[in-house]
């Protein structure tokens, strides 16, 4: 994820009365009957993406967009990352590509490029061109 400047904010966040998304996710928290990871050799890319879909619907929803508007396109089929799929796969753990599989992203609007951000301070996750840049 890259981080944004304070400066490059924008929008505030609403403040919302609840998380009714984040609540999607309550079940699959760690506890006794659900062990830290489902993958001990990798990223638990269920539970991960699950959690990251639950943050693009909050902010998505606390943006004031209706939750059924919001794109249901993954990171994989994603147009502009296509062209890197194949080096982005081979150079990741499996987990990692499998939660980019399920991961949500929203392009942001040209007229509000703060807008829908992943979170307040964060822009969504890393474009393939120049994941592996930093």
């Amino acid at each position: 994820m890259a981080a944004v400047p304070v400066e490059d904010h924008g929008v505030s966040p609403r403040n919302v009365p609840n998380f009714p998304f984040l609540e999607e996710v309550r079940n699959i928290r760690v506890n006794d009957s659900h062990p830290p990871t489902s993958n001990p050799n990798g990223m638990d890319f269920e539970r991960c993406s699950a959690l990251h879909n639950a943050i693009i619907k909050h902010t998505w929803s606390a943006t004031g967009h209706e939750i059924s508007d919001l794109p249901q396109t993954t990171w994989t089929q994603t147009e502009y990352h296509i062209p890197h799929l194949a080096e982005v796969e081979s150079r990741l753990h499996p987990s990692v590509f499998e939660f980019l599989k399920r991961a949500l992203v929203v392009s942001n609007f040209p007229d509000k490029p703060c807008e829908n951000r992943f979170f307040y301070y964060c822009d969504d996750l890393s474009p393939a061109a120049i994941m592996f840049d930093d």
